[in-house]
């Protein structure tokens, strides 16, 4: 056992991955259906710094960190050997981190107000087949609570889907060339719909992508009741076609008359293309169906439906109140624009301090790594996860600000 800082356990150098170089992220058509994203604002150093500093500054006892694997189990040709590679490292400290810090905060039995809470549970990130709240569609990432050990019908508190995407997703959909992260959004956010939770993450060889859904409010839009099928033909119909954006690294390969996804195409353009890959031959049927996108007018925008929101068990988190019990077959939900937030594997080490600097560890010296995002996130989803209209800051959030001992 060490004793360290919270901060300086997961802030540990990332796996250095090689990359297959004409690997494509495989999608394919989901119940959810949204026009675009905007930037997660409020995850940055400040924000996260505001709630947890006061836990990442904390020392605790922790075990020593994992070996890394051999370099050779660190090339990454596909999404399996991606989860692979990350399960070896980066879930089993973001894991240990989370339990530790939990069952340090349960052993104490006098706390201060101003102090972090302990949780009544704590969710843990591990593979998608570990939550079966629905049987037909299973994420590629889960998280779970630790204290349902005996429930094989558990839902996820995050989900996750791994996506072989090339470095820069965007923070927001602003070109045809985006079509690419819109499906990967709709998919993963998909599957957050059936397992009753806002939060979740798109994971691949270069990025974290960090999702945070909301409900939409009442609007203009489409009715609720009406199939996904026709909305996508009602909208289809009021668009242009899309052009080419030159400018994205998946242009080529993602031009406007969608390529299926199953073709095999490098990011810049070749003479001749290389043959298709076989872990996407099986997307690549149920991708050529999928009709043109244009960006949204933002003057006219269009929130649709999505898949229901309803379970038969209790929420992730007793303190959320926005979670109510419905019949799958009476409650539909609209989604607004999700929030997207993404944090880079090997990100820069944030400056040094002033020399005269009083406080040395503010949140401008926070690295916010993969591992602190994903603590972060399971941390929050902890405390509460449930569906709710719009997007709170997380600092303005009194659930979190109480979790945290920032309130009383």
């Amino acid at each position: 056992m060490v004793l360290m800082k919270l901060r300086d356990y997961l802030d540990v150098p990332d796996l250095v991955f090689t990359v297959r170089d004409d690997a494509r992220p495989s999608v394919h058509q989901s119940n959810v259906d949204i026009e675009s994203w905007d930037p997660w604002q409020d995850f940055n150093p400040v924000s996260i710094y505001t709630l947890f500093g006061a836990l990442l500054e904390r020392e605790f006892d922790f075990p020593a960190h994992p070996h890394p694997d051999h370099p050779t189990l660190l090339q990454i040709s596909n999404e399996r050997t991606l989860e692979s590679a990350v399960t070896s490292w980066n879930v089993k400290i973001v894991n240990q981190a989370i339990q530790t810090v939990s069952e340090a905060l349960a052993a104490e039995t006098s706390l201060p107000t101003s102090q972090v809470r302990s949780p009544a549970f704590f969710l843990l990130w591990t593979t998608g087949s570990a939550a079966r709240a629905n049987e037909n569609k299973t994420p590629d990432w889960a998280a779970v609570r630790s204290d349902e050990p005996d429930n094989f019908a558990r839902k996820s508190g995050v989900t996750g889907d791994s996506k072989m995407y090339p470095p820069g997703f965007p923070l927001q959909r602003d070109s045809p060339a985006t079509d690419v992260a819109q499906l990967c959004l709709e998919q993963v956010l998909d599957y957050a719909t059936l397992h009753g939770t806002r939060y979740a993450v798109l994971l691949s060889p270069s990025e974290l992508v960090l999702v945070r859904g909301a409900l939409a409010p009442d609007d203009d839009g489409l009715d609720v009741a009406t199939p996904l099928a026709a909305r996508r033909a009602v909208r289809a119909q009021q668009q242009q076609p899309p052009q080419q954006d030159a400018s994205s690294p998946l242009a080529t390969w993602y031009a406007a008359q969608r390529t299926p996804v199953g073709t095999q195409r490098s990011y810049t353009a070749t003479s001749s293309p290389p043959p298709a890959n076989p872990y996407r031959v099986a997307a690549a049927a149920a991708a050529a169906a999928v009709e043109p996108r244009t960006p949204p007018s933002r003057q006219n925008h269009r929130r649709a439906a999505s898949a229901p929101l309803a379970s038969s068990s209790s929420p992730t988190a007793p303190s959320d109140s926005s979670y109510q019990l419905s019949s799958p077959t009476a409650r539909r939900a609209r989604l607004a624009d999700p929030q997207v937030a993404v944090v880079s594997f090997h990100a820069a080490p944030p400056p040094p301090p002033p020399p005269a600097s009083p406080s040395p560890n503010r949140s401008g010296n926070l690295r916010v790594s993969v591992n602190v995002a994903m603590f972060v996130l399971h941390w929050l989803a902890g405390v509460k996860c449930g569906w709710v209209a719009g997007h709170e800051d997380m600092v303005d959030d009194l659930d979190h600000r109480r979790a945290m001992g920032l309130d009383g």
